[in-house]
C-alpha cells in the first residue's frame, strides 16, 4: 500500500507533467485554497454568473454547527487531493482565470469552480484547462470527473459536452438551487453502462459479468417475450 509520502510525490510529479504553460501565453500556479478565494472575490467574482445561493453551514444554529464540524473532522480521510490553480498572463502577470477542484470520493474528482476573466474569454483558456484536468485525473486513476452547473449556464455546459461529459442528473439543492450534474467517464465500461441506461443497446461481456446474474435474468425474460403475447405470462 502506498503511504502518504509516495502519494504526494505521485501527485506532485503528475502536476509538473500536466500543468505547464497554457496555450504558450499563460502560466499555471498552484496555491493554497485561502489564497485562491482572496484572488477570486476581488478579481473574478464579478464575472461569475450571479445566482442566489446560501452558505449551508450559516443556515445552521450554533449547536448544530459544532456537531457538523465534529462530523466533518471524523470523516476527513487521511489524504485528500485538492487543486487550487491561478492562471496568469505571462506578459502582464495578470490573473486571467482560476480553478478549484477536489477529490469527491475514492474514485471521483469534482470540478467545483472555474472562472475566466471577461476580457480573456473566447481565447481557448477554459477548453485547454479542461483538457489538462481530464488528463490529470486519468493519470491519477479516477474513474469519473463530475461537476455541477446552473442549467442556464450554456457556455460551460456546451464546452463540457463537446469534451464528452454526459448529463447524469438534475438536482434541487437548498443552498445552490437547481444543479445540472455532468460526468466524464474515464472508465469506458462504466460509460457504456450509463449509455445502456439511457436507452442504447450496446452491451459488453464485462457488463454481463458485472451484473451478478441480473443481465442473464433480463435475457431470459426477453427470450420469453418472443414466445408470448401476454406480459403476465413472463417468468418472475
Amino acid at each position: 500500500m502506498l503511504d502518504s509520502t509516495k502519494i504526494i510525490e505521485c501527485i506532485t510529479d503528475t502536476r509538473a507533467q500536466i500543468f505547464g504553460p497554457l496555450l504558450l501565453e499563460y502560466s499555471m500556479e498552484f496555491i493554497a485554497e485561502e489564497e485562491l478565494w482572496q484572488f477570486y472575490i476581488p478579481e473574478l467574482f464579478a464575472y461569475y454568473p450571479r445566482d442566489l445561493y446560501f452558505v449551508k453551514d450559516e443556515l445552521l444554529p450554533d449547536n448544530a454547527l459544532v456537531r457538523l464540524k465534529m462530523l466533518k473532522k471524523a470523516n476527513q480521510p487521511s489524504f485528500f487531493i485538492q487543486d487550487n490553480i491561478l492562471i496568469k498572463d505571462k506578459a502582464s502577470a495578470t490573473v486571467v482565470a482560476l480553478y478549484h477542484g477536489w477529490q469527491k470520493d475514492s474514485d471521483s474528482y469534482c470540478m467545483q469552480v472555474s472562472s475566466v476573466h471577461r476580457d480573456y474569454r473566447r481565447k481557448g483558456i477554459y477548453s485547454a484547462l479542461l483538457d489538462r484536468i481530464i488528463e490529470y485525473t486519468k493519470i491519477l486513476g479516477f474513474n469519473t470527473v463530475v461537476s455541477y452547473h446552473a442549467p442556464s449556464n450554456n457556455a460551460v455546459l456546451i464546452a463540457k459536452l463537446k469534451k464528452n461529459f454526459k448529463i447524469t442528473s438534475l438536482e434541487i439543492s437548498g443552498d445552490y438551487g437547481i444543479n445540472l450534474w455532468l460526468c466524464y467517464f474515464h472508465n469506458k465500461e462504466l460509460e457504456r453502462a450509463y449509455e445502456f441506461r439511457c436507452g442504447q443497446i450496446d452491451f459488453s461481456q464485462r457488463m454481463y459479468q458485472a451484473s451478478h446474474g441480473t443481465a442473464e435474468d433480463l435475457l431470459r425474460k426477453l427470450k420469453a417475450a418472443e414466445n408470448t403475447d401476454s406480459a403476465d405470462a413472463l417468468p418472475r
